[in-house]
């Protein structure tokens, strides 16, 4: 079973939630026992109310025929009251520890949690990483881990202590009487068979919807990271397919609503019905002489209050348990799973010597996803020990696999691999790893310093914890053996200079050549080249390729490679072709065969180059070898950088001023217009189930007042009243049902519209926003996750209660000042305290939100990262280094958090206990206005009744904060997003593009935002004539690929105008003049989906036929390979199209072009990633699809643009020569110095 049908196959139920108690230390188990037994307390206080009260009855009943004097009367009245304040004590006290602990060991529970699944996932195989994609990975460590800690911590405290109150209501009234408490719980009990069925449903449609937004997710993640490819082909098919995700989660998410209506209509009915059953059957026992005295029956009525307050008051934590079940089982199912490969296990061989001997023995592989393609047939080979050999073939030959065999990242189908003769399958694999120096085509660097980057290669070695100044010396050795320390020393920070999100402050050379410095930092006894030079301009390849030269001479090195050039003086050059040895050999050996090998050469004419090559379209690499300047081409990186972009937080109007709730309330409402029918019927079902309660304790006093009554008048007046309360009940579970029905259509809307709508702000923003630490890509889609979570919080079922708790609180005060003002007036200015304290635990929990968002995007970002560059972490052994620097993060979060919390909850027992005083005050005050004769019974009760009830809503009315907390900060953002002002937008007098004339560079100056003052394009003047191609040529840096990024207007100039035809391209509609221009990058970027949906994306939407699909994949020669594939055109890619190879990638990618039919192809070093063969068919397609249209490369292989129309040579900023190839060697300048280089003078 695959790791997508293994999540699939997930079926969650509350196991998983109990589990994750078992991650918990030995002390926060004591700590959670301890916050658990003051939970239990803060329940039974409440109960214990209704003793004082039953008591008061009697001693009202007492004054009332005149056995109690009024002196002894307010005495009596004087001691109930200090009941209420030791009460008061005790709650505060037992609360507030009660809500420290457990949002403390939550906290570090959740903390554990998270660390433990990065654990986990950095141990997973590369298949299973393959499926499961950074984005999931984002969404699980932040999401999932919210909705457990959530789950876990004062919602859980909340349930003890509701439950206890329950336990010790029933205990109070059994004591009174036995036989009426058994009646009332046996009403109780079918409350109990319903909810937990209703639960394991909800929790199963969490389940599959937390999957889909995972897909969704991942989605996001690749469009978030390749915002380059992005903007030059439009969104709208990516989109689509992410709405679609959506959808699919809103049709399942309403699925809940039904289940919702069940689970809260029969909760509140059930805590509700009991009323009339204890008073009625209470009665008849009473008038038979089987309870006391009314005092008795009166506390066993408010205990049966008290069981139904605490039953709702359980409810709304039921969802807060099943989500967090729901979250929880998905984490556990890959902290369970056990890797084919065990990477941290030692039970392998260490051996002590290693003499460089690799033998592969009739290996046989294919693809876990695809195991009906062979890749690799019957492959046997030996490596030169302490020599080189080399891998050549053309594209999808499976050299590529056989590196990722030789790192144990796979096992082979058939087969095995020896080093000295030992099976790799019986080595220690990180012993293995660490004898490996890997160099990838695609290489990855960190979000971290340049230093730190190259010190990772240590992780493994006896320098690992050397001091810095040590490792320091050994990371500058390898950057200068790697040719990077020049342009390092450059840099104002040098090796402390961060390389930015996905390296995009460096340019492909700069970051290829950190990535060779890393693999030989620890000089490996194995080198494993894979196109290690594929991103280097001719000098740079050439210093490198001597550099990699002397320090293979000592160690045995494979090296896969497309430029011949680089491994002709291999000891074994090793021809694959369909996953097949072909041909075994020296250079001179196998062209004297004149077969495979001699064809691969003669394609890039070695040596000699005195036949035509293809006019090209291609590009590569870089361009800011200065400063560290932003870089250019690299599709994978989130970070452009426009120099004229505002900052992000502010609007049109100037900064960004975040909304107040009841703002943000009013906009969101107001934009969904459409959904008002349900807005009104979740108001009026709110406004319902709020009046319940002052109806409650109107029919409650006259209940009590009926037992004034003669003896044959009493069981009408009970029966009645009784039956309104039943009554009551049956509104009840018709409002919160139908709440709970809608509120549900709403947040699932809403959730839907808004995760959609931060999606498109995020991908319509300028490039420099991406920039911004703060928004990398990890980070922006944990914000697509819990933002619009947030939003449905605000408008979801949290909202419902709060309207539910206003109109009780609202009318309940009302309640008691018409009744009675003096007393509904005292009592009710003490509400304020309440609310203070619950407005102090609010704020304080906003600030703390914002906090945490910060850091655990950050966290989110590192894990994202490690994902995505798998590979390079599995290669470089550094799970062990990323887990432990994402555990310090959030230890960090950790330690800061406890003070806040501290505050936030002792606010919270304040607002939750202080009721205790007001009901103190309103006896004490109460009873002396009784005794002076001022008030009735009736009076009385009805405003105390009124204060229980309004009093206990003020309490619950925040217990909803950290809801809303979370609504505001989430809501705000969206909000900021879409009011930010991107300034590469269309003006309102934008005109249609017109490719007549040209392309002309006035004066041009650029530098990118994060390098202020480093200049990249200085005084750019150059013109480019209609219907010709054109190539920039130059040394790393130099800022060929700046270009590209102007001509797509990425940015725009600091100075100068770049302009098409007679208007600058600030004039143009920019969505039409990106749809004449097709841009093929140097790392080729395709999305989860088929090869169908990757080629249709350069349509832009517009529909494609399969015969246009077709011949764009004839055009990129790559129609013959898809056909070979089972699945043909509707082949899954894989997330960033892990299920293809490099060469097979870009051909997919250049096909995406040719369908778009450009009036401009933007060519970034296009066929770098193909082999001789493919990329001179490719240059034949091309050439082919280049009529009619401008052609402009950026290339580092200069045999592909020698036949360009103009070749301009750019040398610091500048344009230092220009003119056709051959004018150019005439000028015997700096064009004929990179073409001696590549043996191109000829």
């Amino acid at each position: 079973m695959g790791p997508e049908r293994e999540q699939e196959a997930t079926k969650p139920g509350m196991k998983s939630f109990f589990r994750i108690f078992t991650l918990m230390s030995g002390r926060d188990v004591i700590l959670s026992v301890v916050g658990y037994v003051c939970a239990i307390g803060g329940g039974v206080t409440q109960p214990l109310m209704a003793v004082v009260f039953g008591r008061f009855i009697a001693t009202f009943t007492d004054f009332g025929v005149g056995s109690l004097a009024p002196s002894g009367f307010r005495q009596e009245v004087n001691r109930f009251t200090l009941w209420f304040v030791y009460l008061f004590v005790a709650k505060l006290v037992l609360m507030a520890a009660s809500g420290i602990i457990s949002t403390a060991t939550a906290l570090r529970t959740t903390r554990t949690i998270r660390s433990e699944f990065v654990k986990a996932v950095l141990r997973q195989d590369i298949a299973f990483i393959d499926v499961l994609g950074p984005g999931a990975v984002t969404v699980k460590a932040t999401t999932n881990a919210n909705l457990i800690n959530a789950g876990i911590s004062t919602k859980l405290a909340h349930a003890v202590q509701s439950m206890s109150m329950v336990v010790a209501a029933m205990v109070i009234g059994c004591t009174q009487s036995y036989s009426l408490m058994l009646i009332i719980t046996a009403v109780v009990v079918p409350c109990f068979a319903i909810l937990p069925l209703s639960m394991a449903a909800d929790a199963n449609i969490d389940a599959r919807m937390l999957e889909i937004y995972s897909r969704a997710s991942n989605l996001a993640e690749e469009m978030l990271g390749s915002i380059r490819v992005v903007h030059a082909f439009g969104p709208s098919i990516l989109l689509e397919r992410f709405d679609r995700w959506l959808g699919n989660a809103r049709v399942e998410g309403q699925r809940k609503s039904p289940v919702w209506a069940i689970m809260y209509g029969a909760d509140f009915f059930f805590t509700n019905m009991p009323y009339s059953v204890a008073f009625w059957q209470g009665t008849r026992m009473y008038l038979s002489g089987q309870i006391a005295n009314v005092g008795a029956l009166w506390t066993i009525v408010l205990c049966v209050l008290m069981i139904a307050s605490g039953l709702a008051n359980i409810v709304p934590s039921i969802s807060a348990f099943v989500q967090a079940s729901s979250a929880a089982s998905e984490l556990f199912e890959i902290l369970d799973r056990n890797a084919p490969l065990h990477t941290r296990s030692e039970d392998g061989e260490k051996p002590l010597n290693f003499g460089g001997r690799i033998e592969f023995h009739q290996v046989d592989f294919s693809y876990p996803s695809r195991p009906e393609i062979v890749v690799l047939d019957t492959v046997s080979f030996e490596c030169v020990p302490n020599g080189v050999t080399a891998l050549v073939g053309t594209s999808g030959s499976g050299k590529s696999t056989i590196v990722s065999l030789m790192e144990r990242l796979y096992e082979p189908s058939r087969g095995y691999i020896t080093l000295d003769g030992r099976k790799i399958s019986n080595l220690d694999v990180q012993w293995l790893r660490s004898q490996i120096g890997l160099v990838q085509q695609e290489p990855v660097l960190f979000n971290d310093t340049i230093f730190n980057n190259v010190a990772r290669g240590l992780t493994r070695t006896k320098y690992k914890s050397a001091d810095t100044a040590t490792r320091r010396e050994l990371v500058i050795d390898a950057c200068r053996a790697a040719n990077a320390a020049q342009f390092i020393e450059d840099l104002p920070k040098g090796y402390d200079t961060n390389v930015g999100d996905r390296s995009c402050l460096l340019s492909g050379g700069q970051k290829q050549r950190i990535a060779i410095a890393r693999s030989i930092v620890s000089n490996p006894p194995i080198l494993l080249l894979d196109e290690a030079t594929s991103a280097l301009d001719a000098h740079s390849e050439g210093a490198v390729q001597e550099a990699l030269n002397d320090v293979s001479g000592s160690r045995t090195t494979l090296v896969i490679a497309h430029k011949l050039a680089t491994i002709m003086n291999a000891d074994k050059i090793i021809v694959l072709d369909h996953g097949r040895i072909v041909e075994q050999g020296t250079h001179n050996e196998l062209l004297g065969k004149n077969g495979h090998y001699a064809s691969l050469v003669k394609a890039q004419e070695l040596g000699s180059l005195g036949r035509e090559t293809i006019e090209s379209f291609q590009g590569k690499e870089g361009y800011v070898e200065k400063e560290d300047t932003p870089r250019s081409v690299d599709e994978r990186c989130l970070t452009s950088r426009k120099g004229t972009s505002p900052p992000h937080d502010e609007t049109e109007d100037g900064k960004f001023r975040p909304r107040s709730f009841l703002e943000l309330l009013r906009t969101i409402l107001g934009e969904n217009s459409h959904l008002w029918p349900h807005y009104l019927v979740c108001l009026l079902v709110s406004i319902i189930g709020g009046a319940v309660y002052p109806a409650q304790a109107v029919i409650l006093t006259r209940l009590l007042t009926a037992f004034e009554l003669p003896t044959d008048e009493i069981w009408h007046s009970v029966t009645y009243f009784a039956g309104m309360l039943f009554m009551i009940a049956a509104v009840s579970m018709i409002s919160y049902a139908v709440m709970g029905w809608v509120t549900n259509l709403i947040s699932q809307i809403l959730t839907e519209r808004y995760r959609s709508e931060l999606l498109r702000s995020m991908l319509r923003q300028d490039m420099s926003f991406f920039d911004e630490p703060e928004n990398a890509g990890a980070s922006l889609v944990a914000r697509l996750s819990n933002d619009p979570a947030g939003v449905q919080e605000l408008i979801g079922i949290s909202l419902a209660f709060l309207l539910v708790i206003l109109v009780d609180l609202t009318s309940c005060v009302a309640l008691a000042l018409v009744t009675g003002w003096k007393l509904g007036l005292v009592v009710s200015s003490t509400l304020p305290l309440i609310f203070a304290s619950g407005a102090i635990r609010l704020r304080l929990e906003m600030l703390w939100d914002d906090q945490n968002a910060a850091v655990f995007a950050d966290s989110a970002r590192l894990a994202s990262e490690a994902v995505a560059a798998m590979r390079t972490v599995v290669a470089f052994s550094l799970e062990h280094s990323v887990w432990s620097e994402y555990d310090k993060i959030l230890t960090k979060l950790l330690k800061k958090s406890y003070g806040t919390v501290a505050l936030s909850m002792l606010s919270y027992a304040m607002a939750d206990s202080v009721q205790f005083l007001i009901m103190g005050l309103a006896f004490w005050y109460g009873g002396h206005l009784l005794a002076s004769g001022e008030y009735t019974s009736t009076q009385f009760f009805t405003i105390y009744l009124s204060i229980i009830f309004g009093g206990d809503a003020a309490g619950q009315f925040f217990a909803y904060t950290p809801n809303l907390s979370r609504a505001h900060a989430g809501g705000n953002y969206i909000l900021k997003l879409r009011q930010s002002t991107a300034t590469i937008v269309d003006r309102p007098d934008a005109k249609t593009p017109s490719f007549s004339q040209g392309y002309t560079f006035n004066n041009v100056h650029f530098e990118y935002p994060q390098r202020k003052g480093v200049s990249v394009l200085a005084s750019l003047d150059l013109k480019i004539r209609p219907l010709t191609s054109v190539a920039f040529v130059g040394g790393s840096g130099c800022g060929k690929s700046t270009i590209i990024a102007l001509l797509e207007r990425y940015y725009d100039p600091i100075d100068g105008t770049v302009c098409l035809g007679g208007d600058t391209l600030p004039d143009v509609q920019l969505a039409a003049y990106r749809s004449q221009l097709a841009l093929v990058s140097q790392e080729p970027i395709l999305y989860q989906g088929s090869i169908r949906d990757n080629i249709s994306l350069g349509a832009g939407g517009d529909l494609v036929t399969t015969e246009q699909i077709e011949s764009a994949a004839r055009d990129a020669n790559i129609l013959e390979f898809i056909q070979s594939l089972p699945s043909g055109m509707d082949t899954e890619c894989g997330t960033k199209g892990v299920e293809l190879s490099g060469g097979q990638k870009q051909r997919i990618s250049i096909a995406r072009a040719v369908i778009r039919n450009p009036r401009v192809l933007l060519l970034d070093e296009a066929t770098s990633a193909l082999d001789s063969y493919s990329e001179k068919m490719v240059q034949q397609a091309l050439q082919g699809v280049a009529g009619g249209r401008m052609v402009i490369n950026v290339a580092h292989r200069l045999s592909t643009i020698r036949n360009c129309d103009q070749i301009f040579v750019l040398e610091n900023g500048c344009v230092a020569e220009y003119g056709t190839h051959e004018e150019l060697v005439a000028l015997d300048s700096s064009y004929k110095k990179l073409c001696d280089a590549q043996s191109l003078a000829q």
